[in-house]
């Protein structure tokens, strides 16, 4: 029984840390000073991600697992998934800020353009 829960404990954690791998690479790049496109949509396929892991875990802690690497794994796992929603939180963030002040800076063009055809 503790060999099978190790083995979807393992493809848990190796799909979620692909999840978070594969969603965030790119957001680290664009945070360098690439354009944001598309962030949205990946963080919401991360958020959706999260909470079925959340999800499992949740079932996982009802049932009362005894074994103690399960309790490792399942306290591993939560603290990877935080980290993982606060980068995410993070990165939304920035390319909120990003578009803030995208928009300021259009607009002080129009001023200035308004100010000196006038």
């Amino acid at each position: 029984m503790d060999f099978a829960i190790s083995k979807v404990a393992d493809a848990c954690l190796s799909s979620l840390f692909q999840a978070v791998f594969d969603t965030l690479t790119p957001r680290f790049l664009q945070s360098l000073g690439f354009v944001f496109v598309g962030v949205e949509g990946e963080s919401q396929k991360l958020k959706s991600t999260l909470s079925r892991i959340q999800a499992l875990l949740n079932d996982a802690e009802d049932r009362q697992i005894r074994e103690e690497s399960v309790r490792l794994w399942l306290r591993e796992l939560k603290d990877a998934a935080y980290d993982a929603e606060d980068i995410v939180d993070e990165v939304e963030c920035q390319v909120h800020r990003s578009k803030i002040e995208r928009a300021q800076m259009q607009t002080r063009k129009w001023k200035l353009t308004d100010q000196v055809s006038t």
